[in-house]
């Protein structure tokens, strides 16, 4: 590691000030690239060069400095990183009085650098990660064998089963137009995620969404994935941020690794066109509507006025909830029942009103796949009206 003006002087800042002590950090050369006295800083700095080149301690007496370039009484020790000499810190004062303070900013230092270091390693390995992530999810991207060696590298193995998990932040960036401050929220997002989650590697991939991959010899766990789903999607909405969350099904190698994410994807796209209360979803808990949502707008957009054109009415919200309630409860009279807290036979007539004014008998599957098919579009077209 080099030591730089750019990396110690903000280490200068941080303890010159609990040290009461004016403190120099020395480069490699012996040069003062920081100090809490500015006059100092591009001088040579004598006592520095020679902790270099013995690699030990040097003290600084009053008597000396007249024979030592750049020099004033104090304690020059060396710093160390990996058991190597990299540059030297400086501490001005009676060598008897300071000693053990410079000891204490020696040991400060050598800390700040270290975490610098890992923090520096940190950024660079999510860069690696993000670059892979973008590629991946890029449908025009389809250098596999490319893909396949950077999984290597970042330790994936593609013939194992991977999940994919999508969690989108709405407006995160455009509701942040200040650098510092959206780097602020993505760094904290990812805190958060990471304290529940254990996933292979997580990413901001643009867009507003952070996407979780989920790897393991074994078929994946979905209560287990969509539990820490559940938790994570509570700790983002008590800090404000409104979250959506999608959950693909496991898939081996790069191209099912796509398919994972797209539909995790899809998930998120479904639960926004229909407002849907539940805001983390795994893909097949879509079941036909995960069909429906790949329908042409044109064909959808016919199709529903086709039946409303039919319809001798719109529903009003109770029968409307029940009819979805039914239409999702597999046809379960007795289910809907519970779940409404009604009685079976207020269900049955509310059945018998759908079937009455939308001519279309809820109890026949036939019936009930256009029903399905109905208010799926009804719904997106709800919620087109509402934002425009």
């Amino acid at each position: 590691m080099l030591i730089t003006s750019e990396l110690a002087q903000p280490i200068i800042g941080k303890i010159a000030k609990v040290a009461g002590r004016n403190i120099n950090i020395m480069d490699a050369d012996g040069v003062i690239v920081a100090s809490s006295d500015p006059e100092r800083i591009h001088q040579v700095h004598q006592g520095a060069i020679e902790v270099m080149e013995m690699k030990s301690e040097r003290l600084i007496y009053p008597s000396e400095c007249g024979n030592l370039m750049g020099t004033k009484p104090g304690v020059n020790l060396p710093i160390l990183y990996l058991n190597e000499c990299i540059g030297t810190v400086g501490i001005t004062g009676d060598p008897k009085e300071v000693y053990n303070i410079a000891s204490i900013v020696k040991i400060t230092v050598e800390a700040l650098l270290q975490q610098h270091y890992l923090s520096g390693q940190l950024n660079q390995k999510r860069k690696v990660i993000q670059e892979w992530a973008l590629d991946l999810v890029n449908p025009h991207f389809t250098n596999f064998i490319d893909l396949e060696k950077r999984a290597e590298f970042l330790k994936m193995n593609t013939v194992q089963l991977c999940t994919f998990v999508l969690v989108e932040v709405g407006d995160f960036t455009n509701k942040t137009s200040i650098y510092d401050e959206l780097s602020e929220k993505q760094e904290r997002i990812l805190q958060l995620m990471s304290l529940y989650f254990t996933p292979h590697f997580i990413s901001f991939i643009g867009k507003d969404q952070f996407m979780m991959a989920f790897q393991d010899k074994n078929n994946h766990d979905l209560i287990k994935i969509r539990h820490l789903s559940e938790r994570i999607y509570k700790k983002l909405r008590n800090e404000h941020f409104d979250v959506c969350i999608g959950i693909g099904t496991s898939k081996k190698t790069i191209i099912g690794y796509r398919e994972s994410y797209k539909e995790a994807s899809q998930s998120i796209k479904i639960i926004k066109k229909l407002n849907y209360p539940k805001k983390v979803m795994h893909i097949h808990e879509w079941g036909i509507t995960r069909i429906l949502d790949k329908i042409p707008e044109e064909f959808m957009n016919s199709y529903f006025n086709e039946f409303s054109h039919h319809s001798s009415s719109y529903l009003d919200s109770e029968l409307q909830d029940t009819l979805e309630m039914f239409l999702d409860l597999d046809l379960n009279v007795e289910l809907t029942s519970k779940q409404l807290n009604v009685h079976r036979n207020t269900v049955n007539y509310r059945l018998d009103k759908v079937k009455q004014l939308w001519g279309l008998n809820p109890k026949r599957f036939n019936d009930a796949v256009q029903l399905k098919i109905f208010l799926f579009f009804l719904k997106i077209n709800e919620n087109r009206n509402a934002t425009v």
